[in-house]
């Protein structure tokens, strides 16, 4: 029975996506994995320096173009300073006799450690919503908020202060372990660690730039500002690729055709290397969580290293920024080459512009990609397929005889790679013989000035080799420092900074703020214009709520401490618990039956009569005192609507008669208007 057309195609199709599935995943692109680790670079050196790496013990030598991580411990000497860049926006600078280390570096925060020395950070751009950014000195932290300029002084063994500055419209909130304030643009403040007064902050304003680290400093922002204004180019590489600013000053970028726009090296640039080619005037350098990582001797170097791939187009070499099939953005590599082992020689030579990333430090991934996120998922996470290498293939194990065969199959290399349904020239198509480098394995790892062309045999050898996963990566050598510095002072590495324990990855600034300048207290937080609101509230925290809260705690049989402490005072304040059990029980409702109590008037009583005449109506009024005897004056006539009626009498008291009283006002009404008179 033959099939509709519709539904034969739709059978292709859905092969088709099968077999791309299954070749992309043996197939390494730039897009399958996120490394976390964030690498930052040396971008300029005076003087000698050093640094020790977080997985060693040794201290190497520091160069233009030096990646760093996170962990790594910076030492500068007094006739040095050098420059970090951490992104396309972030520049430290290092003064001489300084101590820096990386305490935590990754994209979402930055937290240092100065412990002696100068160090000023220029942020061009800065989110506080996004990201943290914060310096530990000597008893102090300081929290940045805003893009500035911030100079930070932690002092040495003769100078017992840390300073802090703000320039360029920045803003810092600034910590010591028992205090802490905003310092904003155009001020100083200087905390005295030793002496008398000790633990005391003193704020002014900032003084023009007043030493020679000020100056350097100011005339590299000058020319980071020139490069902002005056590149054209940005347009042709992402911003994640930092360092592509210093290409236009080595070179010139063109467009091709079957490239795009991409960077060639001015002849100028390239005078001073014999026969120059792509990862060839460099050194192999070790870098934590990612292994092996070249380092190259050209100044302009960095972004071409690192991103991209290296073109040889009609007997030259150009670099693009991108590989030939993008999914997303642009990641940092420790190198983008294919190494390879040949006649105990390693040999190495640019990635062609339609492949993928080799990942030539998979073996080395496992160990240390767990914590910073390098090899949790795709190449790393692959180990079940880059151990199929293990047993040969290409010379994983350095067993290769060099006669350009797969041990396991005896299958001969073709010259055309198959993938997801394109057919890809092999490198000996797009690499030149001169473009393999090649070194003896005992020499992997030295600081050679140079590394050879391989020979051309070896040369076609490895070209007859394709850069997938399939052939796996060799056994590199183990891991080799660099130069070993003596005579190093390790009594700034003890030095305790921060003005607290940083214990994690998260900010200390909330924390701080909450202890350091609120006191765990509740500040009052004003609403301006609100309606109705129109009281004046005083202090600066808000009482109640903190006495909520203290009661709330220990209802709860948790041990509060109190923020706030009050002076002492004559009568002791009883606690909630007792002012409950003070008061007295609340007194039962009446019954019905009962009859009510009157509060008798504050006067004093009448003495009580012997006897009383008989009970009187309670609609006639009440009864009055007799009044004394007189002779009988006419009186008119009571109205009709209050008819008089006689006093009762009362018996005259047994003791003695009291005196007169006053003749009451109601008498005196009473009379007629001729005795008045």
């Amino acid at each position: 029975m033959l099939l509709p057309r519709k539904k034969i195609w739709t059978l292709l199709l859905l092969v088709l996506a099968i077999v791309s599935t299954s070749v992309a995943q043996d197939y390494e692109d730039d897009d399958s994995e996120e490394p976390t680790a964030r690498v930052a670079r040396i971008s300029f050196v005076e003087g000698e320096s050093k640094i020790k790496r977080i997985d060693g013990e040794e201290w190497e030598s520091i160069i233009d173009n030096l990646p760093v991580v996170e962990g790594d411990l910076i030492e500068t000497r007094s006739d040095s300073r050098i420059e970090i860049q951490l992104d396309r926006y972030s520049f430290l600078r290092l003064g001489e006799d300084s101590v820096l280390k990386l305490t935590f570096l990754a994209e979402d925060g930055i937290a240092l450690s100065l412990s002696k020395g100068s160090l000023v950070v220029t942020l061009i751009r800065f989110e506080k919503k996004d990201t943290y950014f914060e310096i530990d000195a000597p008893r102090s932290t300081i929290a940045i908020q805003k893009n500035g300029t911030y100079r930070i002084d932690a002092g040495n063994e003769y100078n017992k202060e840390v300073r802090v500055a703000v320039r360029d419209e920045g803003e810092a909130r600034v910590y010591s372990t028992d205090s802490g304030f905003l310092l904003k643009d155009g001020r100083t403040a200087r905390l005295f660690l030793d002496g008398n007064f000790a633990g005391e902050w003193e704020t002014s304003r900032n003084s023009n730039f007043v030493d020679d680290f000020d100056e350097w400093s100011k005339d590299r922002n000058a020319m980071i500002a020139a490069s902002f204004d005056d590149d054209d180019d940005r347009d042709y590489y992402d911003a994640d690729i930092y360092g592509a600013d210093d290409l236009d000053q080595y070179g010139d970028w063109v467009y091709i055709s079957d490239y795009g726009h991409v960077w060639r090296p001015s002849s100028r640039s390239l005078a001073t290397y014999l026969n120059w080619s792509p990862y060839r005037y460099g050194q192999w350098r070790w870098l934590p969580y990612y292994g092996w990582t070249w380092v190259n001797y050209e100044p302009w170097g960095w972004a071409t290293y690192h991103y991209g791939r290296w073109i040889f187009h009609r007997g030259r070499w150009y670099w693009s920024p991108h590989r030939q099939y993008r999914r997303g953005r642009s990641w940092w590599r420790p190198a983008l080459v294919f190494v390879t082992y040949v006649g105990n020689n390693f040999c190495w030579y640019p990635l062609p512009y339609g492949y993928g990333y080799y990942n030539y430090n998979r073996r080395f991934n496992g160990r240390w990609g767990e914590r910073r996120g390098v090899g949790r998922r795709g190449r790393g996470d692959r180990g079940d397929r880059g151990d199929r290498g293990d047993r040969g293939g290409g010379g994983g194990d350095g067993t290769d005889r060099g006669d350009g065969s797969d041990p396991r199959t005896g299958t001969i290399y073709s010259s055309k790679v198959k993938l997801d349904g394109r057919t890809l020239d092999s490198p000996n198509r797009t690499v030149p013989p001169t473009g393999v480098v090649t070194v003896p394995a005992g020499q992997f790892g030295s600081r050679s000035k140079g590394f050879d062309m391989a020979p051309l045999d070896v040369a076609r050898k490895v070209l007859g080799r394709n850069p997938t996963v399939a052939d796996s990566p060799p056994i590199l050598p183990d891991r080799t420092m660099g130069r070993k510095i003596e005579n190093v002072d390790k009594r700034a590495f003890d030095t305790k900074t921060g003005a607290a324990p940083r214990k994690t990855e998260a900010p200390l600034d909330q924390k701080l703020r909450r202890t350091k300048i609120y006191g765990n207290r509740t500040p009052i937080i004003a609403a301006p214009n609100a309606p109705g609101k129109n009281k004046t509230r005083t202090g600066a925290f808000d009482r109640q709520r903190d006495r909520k809260i203290e009661s709330k705690t220990k209802d709860s049989g948790t041990v509060y401490t109190p923020p706030f402490k009050a002076g002492p005072s004559t009568t002791p304040r009883r606690s909630t618990t007792q002012r409950k059990q003070a008061e007295p029980l609340p007194r039962p409702k009446p019954r019905p039956t009962d009859v009510p109590r009157t509060r008798q008037p504050e006067r004093k009583p009448p003495p009580p009569p012997e006897r009383r005449s008989p009970p009187v109506k309670r609609s006639s009024p009440p009864p009055s005192r007799p009044a004394p005897k007189r002779s009988a004056p006419s009186r008119p006539a009571p109205k009709p609507s209050a008819p008089s009626r006689p006093a009762p009498k009362r018996s005259a008291p047994k003791k003695s008669a009291p005196p007169s009283k006053p003749k009451s006002l109601d008498s005196q009404k009473r009379k007629p208007p001729s005795e008045l008179n």
